[in-house]
């Protein structure tokens, strides 16, 4: 629709809604004694070239990753059945459309102190690894990251990755890997920081 819209704009530089009723809606409530006797209304084309632009990058991100997370994709057919797509490559599907279309959003609380919603059982690397997972992070490096987790302890109250799992962390920012789980570094740490502490048991 977006597209269709700017190619019917031809030479004008603005869209336009008609606000006709607007000015009985407002008479009298804006200057007082004054009428209003007519009211424009604009919207700048670069809010829906900004928006076209937004959706395009968007679906090629989500393209390029789903061809490299997800190979058998490839072979999905419109109208056919989908014999080679496994139950747990449909869950990964749904999983990284999230990630790139609606990113950081459905992850995080707002708020004076950004929460990750994650639920761990206090020492259950099950849980850790699977928390990790439904946010992005691949279940074989979510898997390392626990093991390490079990094999040591928090460096304090305060800080819930002990030395290992912060070189592991470190390591895995500094190759890319958040690009490929689809989320930003500081929210890859924090989410990792927030499995950890539950992990652990801290308040």
């Amino acid at each position: 629709m977006i597209d269709q819209q700017l190619v019917n704009l031809g030479d004008n530089t603005h869209f336009s809604i008609d606000a006709s009723n607007l000015k009985l809606l407002l008479q009298g409530k804006v200057y007082e004694g004054m009428a209003i006797v007519e009211i424009n209304s604009r919207i700048d084309v670069g809010a829906f070239t900004r928006v076209q632009q937004t959706v395009r990058s968007k679906t090629l991100d989500f393209v390029l990753k789903l061809e490299k997370q997800i190979p058998s994709a490839l072979e999905i057919a419109i109208g056919e059945a989908n014999a080679g797509i496994s139950p747990k490559e449909i869950e990964e599907v749904k999983q990284l459309t999230q990630q790139v279309f609606y990113g950081d959003v459905t992850n995080i609380h707002a708020g004076s102190d950004s929460v990750v919603n994650l639920s761990v059982t206090k020492g259950d690397t099950g849980a850790l690894i699977e928390a990790l997972t439904s946010k992005g992070i691949p279940e074989q490096e979510a898997a390392e990251l626990a093991a390490i987790a079990k094999a040591e302890g928090p460096e304090s109250e305060e800080a819930p990755l002990g030395g290992g799992a912060q070189e592991w962390v470190k390591a895995k920012l500094q190759d890319g890997a958040s690009e490929v789980w689809g989320v930003g570094k500081a929210i890859a740490k924090e989410v990792i920081a927030e499995g950890l502490k539950q992990y652990y048991g801290l308040k």
